[in-house]
């Protein structure tokens, strides 16, 4: 989704104007720091995004009747700077050559550089969550605490194909669930609604983020690397095994598909099998079964907020969403890859 549709969607018109003062403020954070910081940095913000996390922040104040102040601003840049930080350091774990478009820091400055910059951007993000007010510093705090234990439960699973699917859940309810989360909560913090208020939209975000995750590791399967705009196939390739896999692997075809995933490396050759396999043992559509299922938690969780347009777009945005997901491919529309 871009700018523009989630302006129309969410009833926010002047969106790409809130957006445009979050880039701003993102800038700001390096401006002073030295060039071996600064300019790989300025060069990730540049390439640009979709800022999603920044806009769940702007749509969650609006959505309680707040303005989108300055407060609001710094809240969204923070979530923003924090996303950013991980994905530097998913860049280092994944030996990622490119994002967005551009040289990965990891690839053209080098893993300390990468390691060194992602902790700056992390840092950043709770200086400037902290500039907001104490709850939001916690928030957006407690979020980045949240993704580094998601991300070390995936990186002890890695080639597990014992994992288990509750071991999965958890593990990205805090590696996605839990920023997309505090990106509505860190909203309504920095507005100054209440707290009942602030926990609903923050259990609407989580709900969302893990239906956002398990629709991302359902697309690495079927989609393409020109509808995604980012490499695909690599989950299993890099033994991270989600939900469509696991959800097979303990089916009939269990044994078959154990022998299959210990060629290492997973063959590319090997990929059209393996979908097929999914597919048949109708593993996919328990997915997006469970997708729907957290999309109508998350549309549940807005029940307390006061009725108006952005509250009732960021009730449709979930379901919006997948379908635009699914659009982006045809494997389940026309049958076997």
């Amino acid at each position: 989704m871009d700018k523009n549709e989630l302006a129309d969607l969410l009833s926010i018109p002047y969106l790409k104007d809130y957006i445009d003062r979050v880039e701003k403020c993102l800038s700001v954070s390096f401006l002073d720091t030295q060039p071996a910081v600064k300019h790989p940095a300025l060069r990730l913000i540049k390439s640009g995004g979709k800022r999603f996390r920044a806009v769940l922040v702007i749509a969650s104040a609006l959505s309680c009747g707040a303005v989108v102040d300055e407060s609001v601003i710094a809240a969204a840049a923070a979530v923003e700077l924090a996303h950013l930080g991980s994905l530097v350091h998913d860049d280092v774990l994944d030996n990622a050559p490119t994002r967005g478009g551009q040289p990965s820091i990891y690839a053209k400055e080098g893993t300390s550089s990468a390691i060194v910059v992602g902790d700056y951007f992390l840092a950043a993000s709770a200086k400037t969550a902290s500039s907001v007010n104490a709850e939001v510093g916690g928030i957006v705090s407690e979020a980045v605490m949240k993704m580094c234990e998601g991300q070390m439960q995936e990186t002890v699973d890695n080639f597990n194909l014992d994992r288990s699917i509750k071991s999965y859940m958890a593990c990205i309810r805090n590696k996605t669930g839990a920023l997309i989360g505090a990106s509505c909560q860190a909203g309504t913090a920095a507005a100054g609604v209440t707290a009942q208020v602030s926990q609903a939209l923050g259990a609407y975000g989580e709900s969302f983020g893990l239906a956002f995750q398990l629709i991302d590791d359902l697309l690495d399967f079927i989609s393409t690397a020109t509808a995604m705009g980012k490499p695909v196939h690599n989950d299993v390739k890099e033994g991270v095994y989600t939900l469509p896999l696991l959800i097979s692997l303990t089916g009939p075809r269990g044994s078959y598909l154990r022998q299959q995933l210990n060629q290492k490396p997973f063959p590319e050759s090997a990929h059209k099998a393996l979908v097929d396999t999914l597919i048949d043992d109708g593993s996919f559509e328990a997915v997006l079964t469970e997708v729907r299922q957290q999309n109508r938690i998350a549309q549940t969780a807005l029940g307390i907020l006061n009725e108006n347009a952005v509250t009732a777009g960021l009730r449709s945005l979930p379901e919006y969403y997948l379908a635009q997901a699914l659009s982006k491919q045809q494997v389940l529309s026309s049958g076997k890859a």
